[in-house]
């Protein structure tokens, strides 16, 4: 009978011994979970600024690009006012010096035209570019905070159960002997 009973206290106090190692690892592993929990949020906020900026330099630049259509808007209409001009000047003036001057004119708002659709199309492939680039970024961190719920949601938890030690042993062994408790870890 004796060698049950000491068997018994191992066997609890080997179990206790496991359950409490069980529970400083969950600790450890939570704890450890809180500080990658930290430093992503960090990465969040930084990402998250970085985008605010970005946003505010795509904003200056669509400003900046309004001012100069602007001024090429107006350029262009004194430029036309100009060869107006020199149209109704062609008609009492030498035609061929006025004509030279008309073409020269011409060619340099085609040019300046030119330039403008050209600048136009760039800033437009820019602005494109960057909003294809802001919602990568924003798609990433919408997923990398899925993975951060699934994470969280997956941590195993402990459930506690008492069970009656029956024993195999045909000698009677006392109450306060036969039941401990007993613990297990179920994924839930």
């Amino acid at each position: 009978m004796n060698s049950n009973v000491s068997k018994i206290s191992i066997t609890s106090s080997t179990i206790e011994t496991k359950n409490l190692e069980l529970v400083k690892e969950m600790g450890d592993k939570v704890k450890h979970f809180d500080d990658e929990k930290k430093v992503f949020e960090n990465k969040i906020s930084k990402m998250e600024k970085v985008s605010a900026q970005r946003v505010k330099d795509f904003d200056d630049v669509k400003i900046e690009l309004s001012k100069r259509t602007d001024k090429f808007e107006t350029y262009f209409a004194n430029l036309e006012k100009q060869n107006a001009l020199l149209k109704s000047q062609l008609a009492s003036q030498n035609y061929t010096s006025l004509k030279k001057e008309n073409n020269d004119l011409r060619t340099s708002y085609n040019v300046l035209k030119e330039k403008h659709e050209t600048f136009c199309e760039k800033l437009e492939k820019e602005n494109n570019d960057l909003k294809m680039h802001y919602k990568r970024l924003f798609d990433s961190i919408k997923q990398k905070k899925v993975v951060s719920q699934v994470f969280t949601k997956s941590i195993p938890k402990l459930n506690v159960s008492e069970k009656i030690y029956t024993g195999k042993s045909s000698k009677p062994i006392s109450k306060k002997l036969s039941q401990f408790t007993t613990y297990s870890l179920e994924m839930v």
